[in-house]
């Protein structure tokens, strides 16, 4: 917010805020991708900081000149304190043109990546029999590549700037497909057992670990269309590629 207010009063014209899609919530339903005016429904502390980030940015914005990011319903649970920038004395209007643009990635994948993805794409590459050829599921990702070639977009049209977009590498995929394709980008086979989803979902509550199965078979599909209309945007490195290049390293 600081930050923010520094550069509006400093005359910067634009910002972008790399949010997060947890801002908007964690799950998806079959057939419906979320987007950008879907009520929010995050569910853990980051996911509510990144949508109170959102908010009082958007009030800086509006206080600037800027152009009012579509946020839908707050949370009935969650309340952003309000925030009034004060006018800059050193311009004759006090009303700077801002034009902050929020951008909400799914996970970022990329050289580098860490946590479940990584240790998914190691299982992948491995060679291992994994028990998930049954799940049926549709989760967005953004490669690495994707996101920096979408903030050159909007930087080299700061006349289309402002407001929220949701960003993704283009249609969703299953766990098992990203599974295959991880495979594939690693050279390996690939051995998915049809295992019952209930079976599993059982097993990794018994284990005290249901939210494992959750992240595997879970649906968190996003919709992209908002930006790529605005911006004239193709995400230039499919999936596959862009997993290709994650296991080699970037090249």
């Amino acid at each position: 917010r600081q930050l923010a207010l520094a550069a509006a009063r400093a005359g910067v014209k634009q910002m972008i805020f790399l949010s997060s899609i947890k801002a908007a919530g964690e799950w998806s339903t079959p057939g419906h991708p979320l987007r950008e005016d879907d009520p929010p429904r995050p569910e853990d502390c980051y996911g509510y900081a990144k949508l109170a980030a959102e908010r009082h940015l958007q009030r800086l914005s509006i206080n600037h000149g800027g152009r009012l990011l579509a946020l839908p319903d707050p949370l009935p649970a969650f309340t952003v304190a309000p925030f009034a920038a004060p006018p800059d004395r050193n311009t004759a209007s006090g009303r700077e043109r801002l034009r902050i643009t929020t951008i909400r990635p799914p996970l970022v994948y990329g050289p580098g990546v860490k946590a479940n993805f990584a240790a998914l794409q190691k299982l992948a590459a491995s060679g291992l029999p994994l028990p998930l050829g049954r799940v049926n599921n549709a989760r967005s990702f953004l490669g690495i590549d994707n996101l920096c070639d979408a903030i050159l977009q909007i930087l080299a049209h700061p006349e289309r700037a402002g407001g929220l977009y949701h960003l993704s590498d283009g249609p969703a995929v299953s766990t098992p497909a990203l599974i295959r394709a991880m495979a594939d980008a690693a050279g390996r086979p690939v051995r998915l057992l049809d295992v019952p989803p209930g079976l599993m979902a059982g097993l990794t509550r018994l284990i005290g670990k249901p939210g494992i199965w959750q992240r595997l078979a879970g649906t968190l599909a996003v919709d992209n269309q908002r930006f790529c209309r605005q911006f004239g945007w193709t995400p230039p490195v499919p999936l596959e590629e862009g997993l290709r290049r994650m296991q080699n390293g970037g090249s």
